[in-house]
Parts: C-alpha cells; sequence; structure tokens
C-alpha cells in the first residue's frame, strides 16, 4: 500500500476492530502513530486523534470570518444543577458515554456546556458522519445559488466522470437519501467491504479517487426504491457540488456559512488522495461552532435575515422519505429523522448534532465511544436527550423535571376530516393544517387512518381532499386503513365489508409512496372486529394477505360526541359554548387516561404502551395542545403504533366476538375469563354534553 494511501484507511476502512476493551494510555499518543485504521486504537489513542484529527490525517481549512456570532448564557438548567439528582445523571453520562463536549442551546442561548477527556473550548473534535448534513446543506446553498437547477436533474449533469457507470440514471434527489439502487457496503468491521476498500483500491489515473472508485459499483436496484447507507455518495455529493460551483467545498462552506455565518473558530475537512474533501465525513470544528451551525439550520439557514437556501428547503432536507435499518429513524437529504419531529446528524463513536425545533434547541454531543457503534449506547444516548428536553421544559413549566416514564400511541379515525357544519375545501384545509401542526408541535408520530370513500366528489377523487393527506405524508405522519366506507362489520355482509377494506388505500399506498412507505395497519370501524371466530378469520385472512396488522386501541372515548357539539356551537356561533365544551372534553379525557391506566395495571399488572383513539374533528384540530399537555403532565411520551405494539401485552390471546366494540385491554380481560367490574368506573361523557350532541346529530 503507498503510504498516501494508508492514511486512508483509517477513517473508516477497518481492517479489524478491536477484540475488549479499550484501556487508556498512560501517555499522550505520537500522531504519527495514528495513521493507520481508527478501528485499532486504543482508548487514549481514540480520545487524543479525535480532538488532534489535524495533526493526524491531511485536511483542507474552513476559514473563519472577521466578527463571530455571540452564544450569549442562558438560564441554567436547573433540574440539571450541582447537587440535583439530574446532575448526578449528567455526570455518569459524561463519564460513562466518553463525552468528550456538550452544549445545549435553546433560543440561540447556552443552557449548558461541558468539556472533558481533555477536550476544550478552543479545541476541535471530528464531526464523522455529521459532516454529511453539512454537505446536504450546501447541496441546498447551491440550488439557491443557482449552480445546480434541480434535485431531479441527473447526477451525470456535474460529474461527468460517472457516465456510462450505474449513476447514469441516478438523481441527486437520491443521492441525497441514498437511495441510488447502487450496491454499497458499509461494514467498518469488514476488510472487504466496500468503506474499506473505498481509501486503499488504486486511483484510476487523472480522476477523482471518489468517482474512481463508485463509477465501478454495481446496480441491485431500481433509482429510489431501496435506502441503503452509503457514506461513498456523500462523498459523491461533495465532488458534485465542487463541479457545479467550480469551488473547494471548504472554501464553498467558509464563504457561504462559516465565515458570514460568524463561527468563532476556523474548521477542516478531511481531504482523500487526489485532493479532494470526504464530503461524508471528517469536518473538524469546534464544539459551539458545531452548536452555531445547529442554529443556522434551526433558523431556516438565513444569514443577517437572507435565505442562503432554497425557502423550506430544512422543512424538506428533514422530512422523513424512507424508513431505515433502526425502527426510531427514518432518512431525509443526509439527515436522520426522529420520532417525535427532531432530526440529527449522527457520526460513529457517538457524534451527534440533534435539533429540536419545537423546543428551539440545539444539542451537540463528541465523543469518544470505544466502539464505531452500539446500539445500547445509541438507547442511553436517546434516554438522555429526554432528560435534557424534560430540563428545558421544566424551566417554563411546561412539563415535569424528570424523564417521561410512560409510552402512548395517538390513532386519529375518519382522516380526512370529521365536520358536519364546516364542509367547505378551506374548512377542511384549515382543521387539517391545525392538527397536523399541533401534533407536530409536541412531536407526535401518529397515525391517521383514512376512509377513502370521503376522498370522492361526484364520482370522481377531489385533488383539494387528497392534499389534505399529503399534508400527513409530508409532516412525517403515518396513514392507514379504516375501510373505505366506514361499513360496520357487525351490519354489513361479509363479503361487503370485505371489498370494502381491499377498496379503502388504493390514494393512501399512492401518497404513501411517494414518501417511500406503505401502509400498514387496518382500524376495524366502530373497534367491531367480527360477530364470529369464523368472520374474524375471514377478515384477518385478508388482512395477512395485503400485509396489514389489525390497530388496537386500549384508551377508547367518547370525543367524538363532544366533537359533534363543539361543532354545533362553533355553527351557531356560540364561542362562549364552544369554549366551555373544550374545556370540560380536556378534564374528561384526564379521567378517561385516569380510569385506562388502572385497568392496565388490574389487566396486565402492569403500565403498558398505551393506543389513543379520538378523531380528526375541528375539537381535537383546536384542543390537541392542550390534549397533549394534560397527557404529557401524565408522565407519556408520544410513540409510534408500532412502538406501543412491540410491547408483549399486545401478544395476549384475543378471543372476543361480543356486540360491542370494545378495547383490547377489555378483551384480554374477558378472553381470560375475567367478567366481574370489568367495565366497573368507565367516565360517562357529561349528560348536558351527550344531549347537545343529539341535538346537532338530528
Amino acid at each position: 500500500m503507498a503510504p498516501r494511501a494508508a492514511l486512508y484507511v483509517a477513517f473508516f476502512g477497518a481492517i479489524a476492530a478491536r477484540s475488549g476493551s479499550a484501556q487508556a494510555s498512560p501517555t499522550t499518543p505520537d500522531p504519527a502513530t495514528l495513521r493507520r485504521s481508527s478501528f485499532t486504537w486504543t482508548q487514549a489513542e481514540i480520545e487524543f486523534g479525535f480532538g488532534h484529527w489535524d495533526a493526524v490525517f491531511p485536511t483542507r481549512p474552513v476559514p473563519r470570518g472577521t466578527r463571530v456570532r455571540p452564544l450569549p448564557a442562558g438560564k441554567p438548567l436547573a433540574a440539571l444543577l450541582p447537587g440535583t439528582p439530574g446532575s448526578e445523571e449528567l455526570e455518569r453520562f459524561i463519564a460513562n458515554e466518553k463525552v468528550a463536549g456538550l452544549v445545549v442551546l435553546q433560543d440561540g442561548a447556552v443552557r449548558l456546556e461541558r468539556y472533558a477527556l481533555g477536550h476544550s473550548a478552543s479545541g476541535r473534535w471530528t464531526s464523522q458522519s455529521v459532516a454529511k448534513s453539512v454537505t446536504s446543506t450546501l447541496v441546498g446553498v447551491a440550488i439557491k445559488d443557482g449552480f445546480i437547477t434541480s434535485l431531479d436533474d441527473p447526477v451525470t449533469k456535474y460529474v461527468v466522470g460517472l457516465r456510462g457507470s450505474p449513476y447514469d440514471s441516478v438523481t441527486i434527489r437520491q443521492l441525497m437519501t441514498m437511495s441510488s439502487g447502487v450496491k454499497w457496503n458499509e461494514t467498518y468491521t469488514d476488510p472487504t467491504s466496500d468503506i474499506a476498500r473505498f481509501y486503499v483500491d488504486p486511483v484510476t489515473p487523472g480522476m477523482n479517487a471518489t468517482v474512481s472508485y463508485m463509477r465501478k459499483l454495481p446496480r441491485e436496484a431500481p433509482p429510489g426504491t431501496k435506502w441503503v447507507y452509503k457514506t461513498g455518495e456523500t462523498h459523491l455529493l461533495g465532488v458534485l457540488v465542487a463541479a457545479a460551483t467550480g469551488q473547494r467545498l471548504a472554501d464553498y462552506l467558509s464563504a457561504r456559512i462559516w465565515a458570514p455565518y460568524g463561527m468563532e473558530q476556523a474548521a477542516s475537512w478531511s481531504i482523500d488522495r487526489t485532493n479532494d474533501e470526504l464530503a461524508g465525513c471528517c469536518l473538524q470544528a469546534a464544539l459551539r461552532d458545531y452548536a452555531r451551525f445547529g442554529q443556522f439550520v434551526l433558523d431556516g439557514g438565513r444569514i443577517d435575515g437572507r435565505a442562503v437556501v432554497p425557502d423550506g428547503w430544512f422543512e424538506e432536507a428533514t422530512r422523513r422519505r424512507f424508513d431505515t435499518t433502526y425502527p426510531d429513524r427514518g432518512y431525509g437529504y443526509q439527515w436522520w429523522t426522529l420520532d417525535g419531529g427532531a432530526f440529527a446528524g449522527f457520526g460513529i463513536h457517538g457524534q451527534l448534532l440533534y435539533i429540536d425545533r419545537s423546543r428551539r434547541m440545539v444539542v451537540v454531543i463528541n465523543s469518544a465511544w470505544p466502539v464505531a457503534t452500539s446500539p445500547e449506547r445509541s438507547a442511553t444516548r436517546a434516554r438522555f436527550l429526554k432528560v435534557i428536553a424534560a430540563a428545558a421544559d421544566g424551566q417554563s413549566g411546561s412539563a415535569a423535571n424528570t424523564a417521561p416514564t410512560r409510552r402512548v400511541a395517538i390513532t386519529i379515525d375518519d382522516l380526512p376530516t370529521v365536520s358536519r357544519n364546516f364542509q367547505s375545501a378551506a374548512d377542511h384545509d384549515r382543521l387539517t393544517r391545525q392538527l397536523v401542526a399541533a401534533l407536530r408541535a409536541h412531536r407526535v408520530p401518529a397515525i391517521g387512518f383514512v376512509n377513502e370513500g370521503k376522498l370522492r366528489r361526484g364520482g370522481a377523487v377531489d385533488a383539494a381532499e387528497v392534499e389534505l393527506l399529503r399534508q400527513w405524508t409530508r409532516a412525517g405522519l403515518e396513514l392507514g386503513n379504516h375501510t373505505y366506507s366506514h361499513l360496520d362489520l357487525h351490519t354489513a355482509p361479509l363479503a361487503d365489508y370485505l371489498n370494502d377494506i381491499a377498496r379503502g388505500d388504493s390514494v393512501t399506498r399512492t401518497l404513501l409512496a411517494e414518501v417511500h412507505r406503505q401502509p400498514r395497519f387496518f382500524r376495524h370501524p366502530f373497534l367491531h372486529t367480527g360477530r364470529s371466530l369464523a368472520d374474524r378469520a375471514r377478515v384477518d385472512s385478508l388482512l395477512s394477505a395485503t400485509h396489514y396488522r389489525v390497530a388496537p386501541v386500549t384508551i377508547d372515548d367518547g370525543d367524538y360526541i363532544f366533537a359533534a357539539a363543539y361543532d354545533d356551537a362553533l355553527g351557531r356561533r356560540d364561542s362562549v359554548e364552544a369554549r366551555r365544551i373544550g374545556d370540560v372534553y380536556i378534564d374528561y379525557m384526564e379521567r378517561v387516561f385516569a380510569y385506562y391506566e388502572k385497568q392496565a395495571a388490574a389487566i396486565t399488572g402492569r403500565d403498558i404502551p398505551q393506543v389513543l383513539l379520538i378523531h380528526a374533528s375541528l375539537l381535537n384540530a383546536d384542543r390537541f395542545d392542550a390534549l397533549a399537555r394534560m397527557i404529557e403532565r401524565r408522565g407519556y411520551a408520544f410513540v409510534t403504533l408500532e412502538e406501543a405494539l412491540a410491547d408483549s401485552a399486545y401478544r395476549s390471546a384475543d378471543t372476543y366476538v361480543g356486540p360491542a366494540g370494545i378495547t383490547w385491554l377489555h378483551r384480554w380481560a374477558l378472553t381470560r375469563g375475567v367478567t366481574g367490574g370489568v367495565f366497573a368506573g368507565e367516565p360517562d361523557v357529561p349528560a348536558d354534553i351527550a344531549a347537545a350532541a343529539d341535538r346537532a346529530r338530528r
């Protein structure tokens, strides 16, 4: 291996992973000894090398400008101050997770900042793959600057060296989402993987090192159909931006973001064997400057009031476009999308840039994990992010100072909308926008169950109604099948019901395909699941054949009764009565939660992840914020339906075939032979609300 080539193995291309736990060296490592695979580094070498990357590997500077954007001191996170239980948890996290730097910004102010492992505010730490999110942003800048016409341009329009390769039919958008369909192996500990060979295979003379390797790869799937994590394709994006702009990637970053935004220190970017930036890895920057970049993203990519990316760029870039191999993460344009609405850039050995729009919060962690990746360490970090979020919420009194201990999935029926008095396209649009915005504000990964019959007007599909559902999918929310016309299995012929299921997802499938998803869950109208075990078996057979899973409910309620009374009051322009109904609704729902929490404990012996059923009504559009705050106050975190159903309680036997549409908690109890008092104590809708709803329906 050529001496220069040997340096690049260390980025990812592993010779072999270390075995056992790494032990710290009592002396400072010599940078010259680290020019080998970083997967062979000891713990002491990781801690030194990540903070001195420029001394080990070749890089290109990213100059800062003449001014520095201040990061004012914010109010400290009270729950993490010395002497609190939270402080003890903070110290454990820093020590156990080998944290070198941790900073929390909220509204642009520093609320927490810590350093360890010899790192300091004046030092730089390598980003690893967090650099991918920076590269993605530079694509947006190049579009705004007019250097790139469209994300749907073919890659070969800009990277001519890829012509005649499998990348001929790949668009920039498909590179951004790692869905080119070109085969790639990112196994860091496999010396024959692409990520290892990329840095050592011979480079075709006169060709960029990235293009030389990537053009030789085979195709495994049509473009845009399969997500595979590929660092090599982010390297290609860097080549593309450099070709389109005519500038070095480091220079373009400096000129368009780093200097004008006011970063405090110069950064650096690792370069390859042909002196081009490795866009998928290894930007070196100060902890506070990573936080400034996060704030730049949070502020929509604006510098001194002027946008340097297209309008709405970061909303599009951080929208879930593909599911990934991680159950709690999707993938956008080189950003990981997280359940609950946050998004992040992740790098091996624990690097993190985390952005929570709803809290206006940025969290950056520089780490030196002993291993490149670890599900256990990732889970620990995710839990600690919840501790930080709870501490931030506690300062404004909007949540408890401890992380949530309960979980609930929010499921919303009868999409696109439910309203008797507000039927115009503008009414439906307002309802949907308000409901979706409230879900996003509280980071609720909800699923909406669709009655596609509502999408038709005069026998044809109404584009405006379809667009309502697209608001859901563009927000990263899931859609499910609720039958075409909301048939009742207990009154309709079985054949008609089966046909209604089959007709119930044609538009939904198309919309989900746009974001590279497919419908997975089916909700029985009225929670009626069959008049006999034979009927249930027929329905379950169809659902299984079409890859559906029944969506259970453990918290059922009378929200639809409140919604009818609320809708009627607004229709009569009685805002005082509407407000009263809304207030009573939240009080009622709190009693409902308390009841089903006790039911879960009595029937299963513990708290379980609950599944709440509500409807896409004007009431919930207007009052979901208050409802969500009540749920959070009771100690709940919002999770996906899939996450809730992973709990073993949902594998309980259910042979119930009675006439009522009851919760799965009650089904499990009746299946076990529990009868006396199983329904006792369920809160009733207040009589005056029920009477008002009856009048409205007449």
